[in-house]
């Protein structure tokens, strides 16, 4: 488990209030602990996905999301 500056570190392609706004979103599920978050291996997979699709495919947020459900509905 990893704090959110590492977090952002191994992901690098993403900064804090970008971050934030796809925790907001829910599309990474961190855990709370005290008043931080913390990743594991999962959510680093997961915004690392976010990233490529992103950029592959010029997707916007609202667009995102969907392909984000449908691909939690196959897994």
């Amino acid at each position: 488990m990893i704090l959110l500056d590492e977090f952002l570190a191994r992901v690098g392609a993403i900064d804090r209030p970008e971050l934030i706004r796809w925790i907001e979103n829910r599309w990474l599920l961190p855990e709370r602990q005290d008043e931080s978050w913390v990743f594991g291996e999962v959510d680093i997979a997961r915004a690392e996905l976010i990233v490529e699709i992103r950029r592959e495919f010029a997707v916007d947020d609202d667009a995102l999301s969907l392909v984000l459900g449908l691909l939690d509905q196959v897994y």
